[in-house]
Parts: structure tokens; sequence; C-alpha cells
């Protein structure tokens, strides 16, 4: 079995500062002493720490994720246009997640529904 991934109150106790500090190295690292700052990067490194994105995402309750829709993939319009989204968010440190789909109706009559293949580019 593999052991726990270090996390930021493992790194605060091993640089002996407190977790807010941690996290405020992480976040803002202008903000805190080149001293203390210092020794929550030794202490990162010691541990293997690694911030976790999906901690990341959940607690700052966005993904810096753009969602983009088309019908056709091979179409090549839509990857000029995903090109073009591509390098704008790329510029802004964001993430684009691409998807294809077309909506199809079910044999019920009931209301269309959207069938799609999703693709990440971090």
């Amino acid at each position: 079995m593999s052991e726990r991934r270090p996390t930021i109150v493992d790194v605060a106790r091993e640089a002996g500062v407190s977790r807010s500090l941690v996290s405020l190295v992480l976040q803002n690292p202008d903000k805190v002493s080149p001293v203390r700052k210092q020794a929550v990067h030794d202490a990162m490194k010691r541990l293997g720490y690694r911030p976790n994105a999906a901690a990341r995402t959940l607690a700052q309750r966005r993904t810096d994720t753009i969602g983009v829709l088309v019908s056709d993939l091979h179409n090549p319009f839509y990857t000029e246009v995903i090109d073009g989204i591509s390098q704008v968010t790329e510029t802004l440190g964001l993430r684009t997640l691409i998807a294809s789909g077309v909506w199809t109706r079910r044999r019920s009559g009931r209301p269309r529904t959207l069938s799609s293949s999703c693709a990440s580019k971090a």
C-alpha cells in the first residue's frame, strides 16, 4: 500500500509554521517574509509536497477551465475556432475543455439528448 500524500498540515508542522502561512506561501508568496517562505519551500521539498489540483479547485470554487462544445471536430471551421480559443485561454492561464456532440432524438419522441465525447487540453 502506498503512503499518503503530504498535506499543507504536514508542511506546516515540518516548517514550524501555521497552516495558514503555508497556504499564503502557495497563493500569494509576495506577502510572506523571505525567511519564512524559504522554510516552507524547504519543508515542501523534504516531504515531496505537491499541491492537489482537485483540492485547490474545490477550495477556490473555480476550475479555471473554459468549456467549448462543437458539433464536429473534423470540420476545419471548428478546428480554427478551437485553436483560437486555446491560444487565448493559454495566455490567460486557463485550461480548455473541448467536447463534440450531436443532438439526437430518442425513438420515444422524448426531448433530444446530447451525445458527446470530450477531450481536455491543459
